[in-house]
């Protein structure tokens, strides 16, 4: 029996697991789209989340294994508990259901976030030292299962471009011929900037044909490195890092960048214009702890793993508009605005705003 009345989805799921009583359950903020519930057991505190990005066994063992590996070495992830039977997965309900270590911290909101990157601490130095520890640990594991991933789901996968910008159209052509929605404002801004975010699609496929991204190698990567899903411990050596629903075989610097350091606060107009500083220094940083440095070719995409982020971002926005609470309108039309002027920046950089030689 739960000691309060809050009840988790599929109990039968969870009665196969050795968790005790539970004491408490509390559904958490975050998840890609299912929520994630946190369980206070007998045994200790776990989260019970289901993923949609992972929907047959072989698909959730690539998760589950990529991030038990990576946690045995040294990686500060939540490792994902079997059942009595040994099983670390359930499908139901069109998504895998697992239980999940907890992984105690705190997450930083975007406020803090940028003035953690853009002041005088070695903020952007540790960081950029984390992820490429990060990426060390997963470019020596071995997971088992299906590693791909949908390209309709997050995040960009540069070997299906065209696929996945064909997809954003169909998108805003049923967004454009929808009715209006609750979601307004948000709608409005995503159609009334649309010739400025084709002209960034069609540079970011122009870019990735030349620089030959879609057939750069790959490993196991996170696949969203975000401050939504980093994880700050006190007296903990390393930061953590959760949600690893979007985890697949991608680059390395792609992920290095994620959403880390162009991404400014709404309420923030300062924030809206770009820096590639701290994007230097923080790169810097992985470059200098990676154990495989980065290639002159890796480091002449980052505009376009920039831009990308960017792209990514309006792409999951248009996903969740039909469904966009009224609350949240005005915020989402900030960010879609904030978004594109960012990426009208991006375009107009030269090499030698990202710290590049000339060429």
């Amino acid at each position: 029996m739960l000691e309060n009345p809050v009840l988790p989805p599929h109990p039968t799921i969870l009665a196969a697991y050795d968790l005790g009583q539970i004491r408490s359950a509390k559904p958490l903020g975050g998840g890609m789209f299912l929520t994630p519930w946190l369980l206070t057991t007998d045994r200790g505190r776990v989260v019970f989340r289901g993923t949609e990005f992972r929907q047959t066994l072989p698909a959730f063992r690539f998760q589950a294994q990529t991030m038990n590996q990576a946690a045995a070495g040294g990686v500060r992830c939540p490792r994902v508990i079997p059942d009595r039977s040994g099983a670390c997965g359930h499908p139901l309900d069109n998504a895998v259901w697992a239980v999940h270590e907890y992984l105690d911290g705190t997450l930083y909101g975007w406020s803090r976030w940028c003035a953690a990157m853009e002041g005088p601490s070695a903020f952007p130095d540790r960081l950029g030292c984390e992820v490429a520890f990060l990426h060390d640990r997963l470019a020596e594991i071995q997971p088992e299962g299906d590693p791909s991933l949908s390209t309709a789901l997050p995040p960009i996968q540069f070997a299906a471009l065209q696929r996945i910008r064909d997809h954003w159209e169909r998108g805003l052509a049923t967004l454009a011929g929808a009715p209006p929605s609750e979601a307004g404002e948000a709608r409005a801004a995503l159609l009334h900037l649309r010739g400025r975010i084709d002209a960034h699609w069609d540079w970011l496929l122009r870019t990735a044909d030349s620089r030959g991204i879609g057939a750069m190698p790959t490993q196991p990567v996170h696949g969203d490195v975000s401050p939504v899903n980093l994880v700050f411990a006190e007296g903990a050596s390393r930061i953590g890092l959760i949600d690893w629903d979007c985890v697949h075989l991608g680059h390395r610097l792609y992920d290095a960048l994620g959403d880390v350091v162009i991404r400014p606060p709404v309420d923030e107009a300062r924030f809206q214009r770009l820096d590639t500083g701290p994007v230097r220094r923080y790169l810097e940083s992985y470059r200098r702890s990676v154990a495989r440095p980065p290639s002159p070719e890796e480091i002449a995409c980052v505009p376009a793993f920039c831009m990308a982020r960017q792209l990514e971002d309006l792409r999951q926005r248009l996903h969740v508009l039909p469904h966009l609470p009224q609350r949240l309108d005005r915020e989402y039309a900030a960010l879609i605005r904030i978004r594109v002027t960012l990426m009208d920046q991006i375009r107009g950089t030269d090499r030698a705003d990202w710290g590049m030689s000339g060429g």
